[in-house]
């Protein structure tokens, strides 16, 4: 699929406590068959025991059970790594970079945009907002704002936390703050499969940034 198609390279963003490693995990665990390339800022972030290590594939690249692949990194190996997983031997369907530590997702976007490699395109900026949190979060980090402004697809975690009239108005809070037509995704502290609300197997050209365009 990979020798014709670039792989498309989708950033999961968010704040401490949002939750998006442990969608991370779900998306790991629920992949039905996808082959996903990881980058994370250190290992200890996945659960890699659960994932059945299948051996060292290099210094800081090791093998997950069903074709998967995961790198630790920092900002300035980025490139070097994204060019070890799309290679054609790995057929990767998809890689995803988990933004925490690594860089600004505006920034990260930017690289990936910049990345002359043919063999990979930006897939779009998934960012993890935990509706408990949301007003603490905004006033902890005002770059939250202009995170969202950027989102090519929000998440909204922990929905669960917090009643339907609070729930309405932070989504009004995200959709003003937010490009228009941003799509958003409500999910549960322990929701079901996410999977293909990240990854489209349908030619890359028909979805914009290589975010599944098919919500529920």
């Amino acid at each position: 699929m990979n020798s014709v198609q670039p792989i498309p390279v989708v950033v999961l963003a968010g704040f401490l406590g949002s939750g998006k490693t442990t969608l991370l995990n779900h998306l790991l665990g629920n992949r039905g068959g996808t082959r996903i390339g990881v980058v994370v800022n250190d290992f200890g972030s996945i659960e890699i025991d659960a994932m059945s290590v299948a051996g060292q594939v290099g210094d800081s690249m090791v093998s997950l059970g069903g074709g998967c692949l995961c790198c630790a990194v920092d900002g300035s190996e980025l490139d070097a790594y994204l060019d070890k997983l799309a290679a054609p031997v790995h057929r990767i369907d998809v890689i995803v970079i988990e933004a925490s530590g690594l860089a600004e997702p505006q920034e990260m976007v930017r690289m990936l945009i910049a990345n002359e490699n043919p063999a990979i395109r930006y897939g779009g900026l998934v960012q993890v907002v935990d509706a408990a949190e949301f007003d603490r979060t905004r006033a902890a980090h005002p770059e939250t704002d202009r995170h969202l402004s950027v989102a090519d697809l929000v998440v909204l975690n922990k929905t669960d936390r917090v009643d339907p009239a609070e729930r309405a108005r932070i989504e009004g809070e995200i959709a003003s703050l937010c490009a228009p037509g941003t799509p958003l995704v409500r999910r549960r502290s322990r929701g079901g499969s996410t999977r293909n609300l990240l990854f489209d197997r349908r030619p890359w050209t028909e979805s914009a940034g290589g975010i599944c365009s098919s919500r529920t």
